[in-house]
């Protein structure tokens, strides 16, 4: 970042019409329109201390989040002296917030930026699925210049889209308001002040648009009566009733500067005005910071007390259209904010306030410094010495916002004793931390492919990622994995998270790969088995995960998970046995064996003959055989025995030549 050096006092004498802005904002927004601060210590003449080291001194005690210093109790006084307010309360203890936090500078870090900004606006655009910074102003602090242009941020990228919105748009405008329209699904903007080119020129505003998909829409002459022009009011999306609430605001930006203390919702497209229902009546309201609050159900703000001495900080909460003073039943108050910045934080389930003021010593010098807040549990805790903020990024009016990632950060900002703006982007977060999914064993087979998956808890987005396996293996881009060891052994695993701060966490895993699950071939006493004997099976298995399933099918329906199993065949036949082996991991082993079941002699289906069918058969065919065989033998040798029943007449003579009397 370019920043300009302070012009000397010839260099500065052109310009010196135009510091009379600076002056109205650092003097009379930052102190109010009629104090400035003064340091005293108690038990010290103040005249007897010197300026700079009392300033230092109660400098360093704020940002250490301490408030007075250890030694002497210090106060600020206007000049009146009249005693003020100043945020004298100790610091919180860590164990009062949910986890430990901490400002991440991520100037520089990102693609792209919008360069010096102050007074701008920023909103998390859930429907659009970016952060929208709108208007704000730039150059010098002392010859700051109104913007007219439109920015998205995701994921560390900066991208200037004002070439691609469309609808005109609200003129140059700083110091507007901006929230998310749950119901709409829209960014409603309101008021601020608008004009070209400097301040001088510039007046306030009440006019009302809405944003989405790179068109902004005047909805002024649809959304009915509207809150007068205004400038720092309290604005906001309250999510529990899905709306957004308006509550004060300045009404001019010239002293004194007359504070409003009306209470508007806009939903549903239209304004309407809660004032006499709301329950703020009070007048003396200055300086507005509202936020929504899911964790409360509802929106909460804090004003200034305006008009009177000694200054204190109030806390409402907006609830069910009405609005609940939380200030007396506070332990801890919130601090003395001049415009305070409040945005939603989701990774703590709290509501961040950021606060930039001014200490002003007796010899006139003055000096910033800021403190940061967090709403939770219905109680202030005190940030500012547990996530200190360098004082060089001490600036006033920078662009506050919920993130997407649910990190709460701030953009740019003005240096109000010199002549800077800034383009700094820090992010309140938690750091990354991670916990491992995948595998929930430590134990896996050599072979086997194996799952790995972690979860990643805060830091800012976008992270990036890394597996290394320990074997030579990396992985990156991904929570999870997969990975195949080829051989046994113990393998320390690493995977890596980093966000867009350069914040790591690690999760490592020893894990020990085994030999790839085997197994021996099925044991049996023979492959002819006899039909209804109990015979015992068994299987060897090796390597893998212990312990081991088993899983036996014996052919003829019936089965078995037991490691030896004991098994009898009723009918003979031929049959395969098979066994799936199987480990911890799921990585499996088969083995698989014929055999032959015969009879033993005995019938096959409960009696006591073991002979088949077509044994028997066989065997009636041989009876029968036999039994033919000597019937034939019998019958041939009888006939061979039995005499004839008439004897043979013996032939005694030749036949006769003429046949005897009576033939013929």
């Amino acid at each position: 970042m370019e920043q300009r050096l302070r012009p000397t006092p010839v260099e500065r004498s052109p310009r010196w019409k135009r510091t009379w802005f600076a002056v109205l904002l650092v003097g009379v927004l930052l102190f109010g329109s009629s104090v400035t601060w003064a340091v005293s210590f108690e038990g010290t003449p103040a005249a007897a201390v010197n300026g700079s080291n009392e300033l230092q001194a109660a400098v360093e005690s704020v940002e250490a989040g301490g408030g007075p210093a250890a030694a002497h109790a210090w106060t600020c006084e206007g000049r009146s002296g009249v005693s003020v307010t100043c945020g004298s309360h100790l610091p919180s203890a860590i164990g009062g917030y949910p986890s430990p936090v901490s400002w991440v500078n991520l100037t520089g870090r990102t693609e792209g930026s919008p360069g010096g900004q102050a007074d701008g606006s920023m909103v998390w655009d859930a429907s659009d699925g970016y952060v929208l910074l709108f208007g704000g102003g730039f150059g010098g602090f002392y010859d700051l210049s109104i913007g007219d242009y439109d920015w998205s941020y995701l994921n560390g990228v900066w991208s200037n889209i004002t070439g691609l919105v469309t609808g005109g748009g609200p003129p140059g405008n700083v110091v507007a308001g901006l929230a998310f329209d749950p119901a709409l699904q829209q960014v409603v903007a309101f008021g601020g002040l608008v004009g070209i080119g400097d301040f001088t020129s510039s007046i306030a505003d009440n006019v009302t648009w809405l944003y989405h998909d790179y068109v902004w829409t005047n909805e002024t002459s649809l959304a009915g009566a509207a809150p007068s022009p205004r400038l720092f009011m309290a604005f906001a999306e309250d999510s529990s009733a899905d709306e957004v609430v308006l509550f004060g605001g300045a009404t001019a930006l010239s002293a004194p500067r007359p504070w409003a203390n009306d209470t508007w919702v806009f939903g549903d497209g239209k304004w309407s005005n809660i004032t006499d229902t709301a329950g703020i009546t009070s007048n003396r309201t200055a300086f507005p910071g509202l936020s929504n609050d899911p964790a409360d159900s509802g929106a909460l703000l804090v004003y200034q007390t305006n008009g009177s001495h000694p200054r204190t900080e109030v806390t409402q909460l907006f609830s069910d259209q009405h609005w609940v003073n939380l200030t007396g039943s506070l332990t801890v108050p919130a601090p003395l904010a001049v415009a305070p910045e409040m945005a939603w934080d989701a990774q703590e389930s709290a509501v961040i306030l950021f606060a930039y003021n001014v200490v002003q010593d007796i010899s006139g010098a003055t000096q910033g410094f800021s403190v940061e807040y967090a709403f939770s549990h219905g109680a202030w805790i005190n940030l500012t010495g547990l996530a200190p903020i360098s004082t060089v990024y001490t600036a006033a009016f920078p662009m506050f916002v919920e993130m997407p990632d649910g990190t709460v950060a701030f953009y740019g900002g003005a240096d109000g004793s010199d002549s800077l703006v800034y383009n700094y982007f820090l992010d309140l977060a938690q750091a990354p931390d991670v916990s491992r999914v995948l595998p929930t064993s430590t134990t896996v087979d050599a072979g086997a492919p194996t799952a790995f998956q972690y979860t990643v808890g805060g830091g800012i987005a976008p992270l990036s990622y890394a597996y290394s396996f320990g074997d030579g293996g990396i992985t990156t881009g991904f929570l999870t994995a997969a990975h195949e060891y080829a051989a046994p052994g113990p393998y320390q695993v690493t995977f890596t998270a980093t966000d867009l701060g350069g914040e790591t966490a690690i999760g490592q895993l020893n894990l020990t790969v085994n030999p790839a699950l085997s197994s021996s071939a099925i044991s049996i006493p023979s492959a002819n088995v006899t039909a209804n004997t109990p015979t015992v099976l068994g299987v060897t298995a090796s390597g893998g995960t212990s312990p081991y399933a088993y899983n036996w099918s014996f052919g003829d329906g019936s089965f078995s998970h037991v490691a030896q199993p004991t098994h009898s065949w009723v009918d003979t036949g031929s049959y395969t046995i098979r066994v799936n082996v199987t480990d911890l991991g799921g990585e499996s082993a088969v083995e698989s064996v014929a055999i032959v079941v015969s009879n033993s002699g005995s019938s096959g289906h409960g009696g006591t003959s073991g002979i088949s069918g077509l044994e028997d058969a066989y065997l009636i065919i041989a009876v029968l055989v036999v039994i033919a065989t000597i019937a034939v033998v019998w019958l041939v040798a009888r006939r061979r025995q039995t005499p004839p029943s008439h004897p043979p007449v013996p032939i005694t003579s030749a036949p006769p030549d003429h046949p005897p009397p009576g033939a013929i």
